[in-house]
């Protein structure tokens, strides 16, 4: 259930009804609260902006034209979806013109959902986009920060200093996260990805995980000689294992074992990463779940870790499959492109 707080005006209280009942019957757990009048409005936005308004069209006096314009005396820019009986083409066309950002017919409810999760997960990742923007501008900062007294301390250090190979995980570590921000931080690419050796990205990221287990877990790496480099590059390949890895690790609270496998994939060509855990699993109702952004069953989790891997492969031209079940831990594959 998706939960989502709306603003419904010119409904009526039986409308009102109607529409909550439809969204949560689609999977749209809404909170609401209904108001008849620009007064009302006001004053509702004041208290608690939400996420959609939903105008319909039971009160002549305050239309969908009205609920824009009190919108836009608040200077808030929140979408706004038309139910309302027939409209003709041209009719609806103008309404959008005007600013509204979708109209769905009365008698076509099943049709509510996705228009409002689209004016909604819209308005939200432009949110989450300037969010990340600015966080990647201030861990690059730190990072460069950490990066720099690393280096200052490798140089002190003797060759043979007990403490110098913890150091340059340290390294190694900042150099990769400033990687990653610089590319939260650049404009989209257009030169293709690549080539990356991922048998060697395997073993890296394996040497800086190694000394942080704890709790009876077990590495291991399995890695295929000989393989193609892939067409994606390092620096996202690493955060796509390191997310994979630590949501791996949160399923073995009580030990068990971690395996990184790189092989051909079958029919095709591709290369696959694989990470498998002994951890205790997930049900299906579970599993369908957990490569969408925000969805995570860990207290502390935030739903975001399987959500970048699977984009970061995407985004290179490959896929992400995943395979699990109660007791019989989790199986994770990156179908990686060969580089061109």
């Amino acid at each position: 259930m998706v939960p989502i707080h709306v603003l419904l005006c010119g409904s009526d209280d039986d409308e009102a009804r109607r529409i909550v009942s439809r969204l949560e019957h689609d999977g749209v757990r809404a909170t609401h609260e209904r108001v008849d009048n620009a007064e009302a409005m006001t004053e509702a936005l004041g208290r608690r902006p939400p996420d959609v308004v939903l105008s319909g069209d039971r009160t002549p006096s305050f239309t969908v034209l009205d609920a824009l314009r009190v919108l836009r005396e608040a200077g808030l820019d929140i979408p706004i979806v038309l139910v309302a009986g027939p409209i003709a083409g041209e009719r609806a066309a103008t309404l959008v013109r005007a600013g509204v950002r979708d109209v769905v017919p009365g008698d076509r409810l099943h049709l509510l959902a996705p228009a409002v999760l689209r004016s909604c997960q819209a308005d939200r990742l432009e949110s989450l986009g300037r969010r990340a923007g600015g966080f990647a501008h201030d861990l690059n900062n730190l990072l460069g920060v950490i990066l720099g007294h690393a280096e200052l301390a490798l140089d002190a250090l003797p060759e043979d200093a007990p403490g110098r190979a913890d150091v340059e995980r340290i390294r190694q570590a900042a150099e990769r996260g400033e990687a990653l921000a610089r590319r939260l931080l650049a404009p989209a690419r257009v030169d293709r990805p690549g080539p990356t050796d991922l048998n060697a990205v395997v073993e890296e990221t394996a040497s800086l995980v190694r000394p942080t287990l704890e709790g009876g877990v077990e590495l291991d790496t399995r890695l295929s000689p000989g393989l193609p480099a892939v067409g994606i590059d390092r620096a996202p390949l690493e955060n796509a294992l390191l997310n994979v890895l630590v949501n791996a690790l949160a399923a073995m609270p009580d030990g068990g074992r971690l395996t990184i496998e790189t092989a051909r994939a079958e029919g095709g060509e591709r290369v696959r990463l694989t990470v498998r855990d002994t951890g205790h699993g997930m049900p299906a109702e579970v599993a369908e779940h957990a490569f969408e952004p925000f969805f995570t069953t860990r207290e502390q989790g935030t739903g975001l870790g399987l959500c970048s891997a699977r984009g970061a492969v995407e985004e290179a031209g490959g896929r992400t499959t995943l395979a699990s079940g109660p007791g019989r831990g989790t199986s994770v594959h990156m179908h990686l492109p060969e580089a061109r």
